[in-house]
């Protein structure tokens, strides 16, 4: 009888824009949004970009009620936040 795999504690997707990929663990709990080892703020600063990262959160009802962690790779900070 095959073991069962464990539970995992989060949501993993990726995405991509031009040449950036994007891969995300989504926590159910709440806490901070880090993003290549830094806070989000720190990463993509600014109010535009707040309103961008926040933008899908707040949609759904879940700013403040999740954190995430965030690993971006390729292209420019613009194409990452998109």
């Amino acid at each position: 009888m095959p073991k069962a795999s464990p539970k995992r504690d989060f949501i993993y997707a990726v995405g991509r824009r031009k040449t950036a990929t994007a891969r995300t663990r989504l926590f159910i709990k709440s806490g901070p949004l880090v993003v290549n080892g830094k806070p989000i703020d720190q990463y993509f600063p600014g109010l535009v970009s707040k309103l961008a990262y926040e933008a899908p959160l707040k949609l759904v009802d879940l700013l403040g009620k999740v954190s995430a962690s965030i690993k971006i790779e390729g292209s420019g900070v613009s194409a990452q936040l998109a």
